[in-house]
């Protein structure tokens, strides 16, 4: 009787939906050759946030299992724009080897064409704290430790 009157409660039809963007994956924490995919802006948290999309590169078979797999760094702007301190543009200094000047537009186009060094680390816990079950963690990129191949910094 019991589920009878659930089911009379719950009639509606079910609905479907299709996962938006990129699944999740869980590459361990650790360093690994990339490369970039893409970049995209997205909204975080009710600000602009700049995503670049790096694939992680298997070279010679190491971490083989995780060859492919598109891994998130994220960089948080400032009224869809970067200041002088920000994430993106320490990042893009150390790729050039100079500063930007005052308007000067930076470019995603520095990490054209390079194998980065990446490192990962994995998320634990949602934003307000609250964590993560075993299926849901997953890899973020935290830093581009290096150019391993491609134009040396300063060369642009």
């Amino acid at each position: 009787m019991r589920g009878r009157h659930l089911r009379a409660l719950t009639s509606s039809p079910d609905t479907t939906f299709v996962l938006a963007g990129e699944p999740r994956v869980l590459v361990p924490p650790g360093d690994y050759s990339a490369v970039m995919a893409r970049h995209e802006i997205q909204e975080k948290f009710r600000r602009k946030t700049l995503v670049l999309w790096l694939r992680v590169v298997a070279l010679d078979g190491a971490n083989a299992s995780y060859d492919r797999a598109l891994v998130p760094m994220y960089f948080p702007m400032t009224t869809g724009s970067f200041s002088a301190g920000s994430k993106f543009a320490t990042l893009w200094v150390r790729l050039t080897g100079r500063r930007p000047q005052k308007g000067e537009r930076m470019t995603t186009a520095v990490l054209r064409g390079r194998l980065l060094r990446v490192r990962t680390r994995t998320v634990t816990h949602d934003h307000r704290q609250r964590p993560h079950g075993v299926l849901t963690t997953y890899a973020v990129v935290d830093d581009i430790l290096s150019v391993e191949v491609g134009e040396s910094a300063g060369q642009e």
